[in-house]
């Protein structure tokens, strides 16, 4: 969905490790040049959290987009896109306020 709460015709291409993380994902990570993040954003620093969310289709969550800089430290990501980890991006977690899906 867009910032107007709009549903949008795009596809994210997310590649996973660990398939049953998929399930329990809450928001999603991106690096800065990802076709997703902010092309107008040249000079990323901090991260910064998209006007659009994407589905989980296994859950039914709609996931917040968060933006990290090329040098952010997290887990390992493929195409420059993974699940949010709770645990690992709990800076992230705390700085746009995620909260685990209860389903």
């Amino acid at each position: 969905m867009d910032d107007q709460h709009q549903p949008m015709e795009e596809v994210l291409d997310l590649r996973v490790a660990d398939p049953i993380a998929v399930s329990h994902a809450n928001f999603i990570v991106v690096r800065q040049g990802h076709p997703l993040s902010d092309h107008c954003r040249t000079d990323v620093h901090s991260p910064y959290r998209l006007g659009t969310s994407v589905l989980n289709g296994i859950s039914g969550v709609w996931m917040p987009v968060i933006v990290v800089p090329q040098d952010y430290d997290g887990p390992e990501m493929y195409l420059d896109v993974r699940c949010g980890d709770m645990t690992a991006d709990s800076a992230l977690v705390e700085q746009f306020k995620i909260t685990p899906d209860r389903r």
